[in-house]
């Protein structure tokens, strides 16, 4: 199989995960776009496929699902600090520490999240902790890649239906990869023509297919699986992002 090919079937792959879960394209996208492009490119895709594929969760979900937007323009600015506070750490430390010291971090803090701490009792609103989520979103994404980890954290300290999950996360990402691409191409002059058009052509079917396929199956996921489901994916990314650390010392 060629790039182009590959590269399209990681990306259902990871769209398919972020459809059922809500989250976890990029753990899959990555990795793969990495094997053929230089990051920003490869970064670039994955940014891309995550506006596409959130265009069509929201499209889908909009009228359905009922959430406050207030949480969206409170998390926003904090997480776009986070991205500069994290980009300024990885001047001065290696991104290796760093893998290691968050992937060990949200292992841990899940399992005291899922083991110790006690059931929610209340909806999710806008509360005292949003913004330093927030910031810490925005520092996990421009550091180790993973937005989603502590959202889906504080998420979990309320009552909250999964496609309630899935569309606040789908905004989230639709802003925050605009900015992110906007940003790459502003310092990375010429990384969107680094890619063949037909890459972004294709990528257009490619990820409302695998949605639709997505959708099917989170129409059967309940709650409660729906929340292992959850665990499950964030401690998988926990666990590659401490090896990825290791592995750079190694």
């Amino acid at each position: 199989m060629n790039e182009t090919t590959i590269i399209l079937l990681a990306a259902m792959a990871g769209v398919f995960t972020q459809r059922v879960v809500g989250f976890g394209m990029p753990i899959i996208v990555l990795p793969v776009a990495l094997l053929y492009f230089h990051p920003p490119p490869a970064l670039t895709i994955v940014l891309f496929t995550g506006i596409l594929s959130s265009i069509v969760i929201i499209n889908e979900l909009k009228t359905k699902t009922r959430i406050d937007l207030k949480i969206i323009r409170a998390i926003i600015p904090a997480s776009i600090v986070g991205i500069v506070i994290g980009s300024y750490i990885l001047s001065v430390i290696s991104k290796e520490a760093l893998q290691i010291f968050l992937g060990i971090s949200i292992i841990i803090f899940l399992n005291i999240q899922r083991y110790f701490l006690p059931e929610p009792k209340h909806e999710i609103k806008v509360d005292k902790n949003i913004h330093m989520y927030g910031l810490l979103s925005g520092f996990f994404k421009s550091t180790v890649g993973l937005s989603a980890a502590p959202l889906v954290v504080w998420l979990r300290f309320y009552i909250i239906k999964p496609n309630q999950i899935r569309l606040l996360l789908a905004y989230y990402f639709f802003i925050m990869n605009v900015v992110a691409i906007i940003s790459i191409q502003a310092f990375e002059n010429n990384t969107l023509s680094d890619i063949s058009w037909y890459m972004y052509v294709l990528l257009v079917p490619a990820v409302i297919l695998a949605n639709f396929l997505g959708s099917a199956v989170a129409k059967r996921v309940n709650t409660s699986f729906y929340n292992k489901l959850a665990y499950l994916v964030l401690i998988a990314a926990g666990a590659i992002t401490l090896f990825s650390g290791v592995a750079g010392y190694i």
